[in-house]
Formats: structure tokens, sequence, C-alpha cells
């Protein structure tokens, strides 16, 4: 309504739809009246449509994250029951590859990926960070070597007591 009414975005909808799914009806109604009725108890301050479409994002997470009936601990691990690859032919020979994982897993790809990539950036290197990152991943996951990809090193510190090694102190 409130998209066809013209007060929000295509994008301001999209949020919302993203953010009400794994709610019942009871609490998608609710986040839906907090941030479109100015009429509802507690309404968000100012038009939802005035927020740009990820400030809104953030907002409404916010609310949804406050008000879910469910601890995060339980939607996380009816989430993770959910968690699949994904691939998505595009044009000109190219195709999308999505992996819905875990947040940490995820991240820790990512991050791995990153240091990775720029391990092979320098000044003879043409591709752009994104591009190293996407070619790091390939190489990592059809099981091939990749030139001069290096796996990132854990760097293990030990701190001893100089006491200790006085043998002074255990």
């Amino acid at each position: 309504a409130a998209l066809q009414a013209g007060t929000m975005s295509w994008q301001h909808a999209r949020v919302m739809a993203d953010e009400t799914l794994n709610l019942d009806h009871a609490g998608a109604a609710a986040l839906e009246a907090h941030f479109l009725d100015p009429a509802a108890p507690n309404p968000a301050r100012g038009p939802a449509g005035e927020l740009t479409p990820g400030r809104f994002r953030a907002k409404a997470r916010t609310w949804r994250e406050r008000h879910h009936p469910d601890s995060i601990e339980k939607r996380h691990t009816k989430s993770a029951l959910d968690r699949r690859l994904e691939y998505s032919p595009d044009r000109d020979g190219m195709a999308w590859l999505s992996a819905y994982l875990p947040a940490d897993q995820a991240a820790g790809i990512h991050d791995r990926a990153t240091t990775a990539a720029r391990a092979m950036q320098g000044p003879t290197e043409t591709r752009t960070l994104t591009q190293l990152r996407a070619d790091t991943v390939a190489a990592w996951l059809l099981g091939g070597e990749a030139d001069l990809i290096p796996s990132p090193k854990a760097q293990v510190l030990v701190t001893v007591p100089v006491f200790a090694l006085m043998g002074l102190t255990e």
C-alpha cells in the first residue's frame, strides 16, 4: 500500500519484504505498522521513505531482532539447516556461484580470500583486488594450485614471564 501511495520506494518495499520473511503474520504486521503507520503505538520517528534504503534496512533489522519471539540461537540453528550452494548462469559466458553459510564461515572465507588476494598485489599485477579474490577462490575450489596464491599462515605468539625463564617461578 505504501509503495502504491508513493510514500515508499521499491528498495524500501524490498527491505520490508526481506525483514518480514521469517516472521509470523503478527510479527510482520507489527514491523510494518512500526515503520509505516504513524498512529501505531511507539511508531518509528519519521517516514521510512525518507531514509536511505541502507539506513532503513539497518533500522528494520534492529527492530526485528529486538522483537522476534525466538532467540537468535534458535533461529540460527534453524537457518543453518538451509545452508546451500547455488549456481546461476548469467550473460556473456559468466555465472553466479553463491553460498548461503553461517556468517562466521562466510566471513572467514572472505577474509582468507582477501588476505591471499592482497598478497598477490604488486606493481606488475593488473587485476583488481576483486578479480584477484575471485580468481583465488576459484583456484581453491577447483582443487588446483594457482600460481602465486599463498595460503594465509597463522601466527602464534607465546608469552613467557621473564621470572619463569629465570627459573624463579613456575
